[in-house]
């Protein structure tokens, strides 16, 4: 009789050792869990700040090297009092050929004259004095780029545009403007 009793002891307390060990890997695993997703979840986070950062390091470079482009079409216009078409257009396709990237490069001046590089044509009837990147650089009296947005020939294509005033002393000329691919970030 103390043998089965002795048994029954041994069975009971055994149980209860395997329950208190089963319960002890639960809590266990559930605190790892719990500390494994809070690892993760704060590297995600860390790694999503880096990439947004460098996101943003890059746009900011692209949008600088876009105001660049128009700044020196502008300069270059205003500094030789370029007024006549063929000068105007000579400028403006020798900075389209020597940044292939951009989707347009064009100069509209306050007298209504549209002129594009590479042999556009401007949409006839439209006059680019009320256009919103003209509107924008005129007010502004310096560069300005605009929010990305589809483009009106091409729907499959984000572009951004870059519109500098032109002033000949204290007298706005026209605007220049280029519009580029949001693609060429990189």
């Amino acid at each position: 009789m103390q043998t089965v009793a002795r048994k029954s002891i041994i069975r009971k307390v055994s149980k209860r050792v395997i329950v208190a060990l089963l319960i002890t890997v639960f809590a266990l695993s559930i605190a790892n869990l719990i500390y494994m997703t809070n690892r993760v979840y704060d590297e995600m986070q860390t790694e999503l700040t880096l990439v947004t950062d460098l996101t943003a390091a890059k746009i900011d470079a692209w949008t600088k090297q876009l105001e660049g482009i128009t700044k020196d079409i502008a300069d270059t216009v205003s500094g030789l009092q370029a007024q006549d078409q063929l000068s105007i257009n000579r400028i403006i396709n020798r900075y389209a050929a020597s940044h292939e990237e951009l989707f347009f490069v064009y100069l509209a001046t306050e007298e209504g004259d549209m002129y594009m590089a590479r042999g556009v044509q401007f949409a006839e009837g439209v006059d680019a004095r009320q256009r919103g990147w003209y509107v924008k650089a005129r007010a502004a009296g310096h560069t300005i780029v605009t929010d990305p947005y589809l483009s009106a020939t091409r729907k499959e294509i984000m572009l951004a545009t870059a519109a500098t005033p032109i002033f000949f002393g204290t007298s706005m000329m026209g605007v220049v403007g280029i519009d580029a691919d949001i693609a060429y970030i990189n």
